[in-house]
C-alpha cells in the first residue's frame, strides 16, 4: 500500500498504526452506514448539508465555555 507523504509521516507518530488505520476506517464505515440509513428513511444527505451541520455544530461547540459546560451538568444533576 502506498500513502501520500502527509498521511505516512502522521502514521509514524502512531505507536500502533494498524490499530489507528482500523479505527479511522471503522469511523468511515460507520458515517458510510449512517448516510444509508438516513436515504432509507427518505433523508437526502448531501455534501453541502453535511458542511451546514458541521458549521453549526463548530459555532454551538463555541459558544459553551468550560464555565457553561458546568452550569449545565448542574442544571442537569450531574457530576462534572
Amino acid at each position: 500500500m502506498s500513502l501520500p507523504d502527509d498521511v505516512a509521516a502522521r502514521l509514524e507518530q502512531e505507536r500502533n498504526a494498524s490499530a489507528y488505520v482500523t479505527e479511522a476506517l471503522r469511523e468511515r464505515i460507520d458515517r458510510e452506514q449512517t448516510t444509508v440509513l438516513l436515504a432509507a428513511q427518505g433523508f437526502e444527505v448531501t455534501e453541502e448539508g453535511k458542511a451546514r451541520a458541521r458549521a453549526e455544530l463548530n459555532e454551538a461547540r463555541q459558544r459553551v465555555t468550560p464555565e457553561r459546560f458546568t452550569e449545565l451538568r448542574r442544571a442537569l444533576r450531574r457530576p462534572a
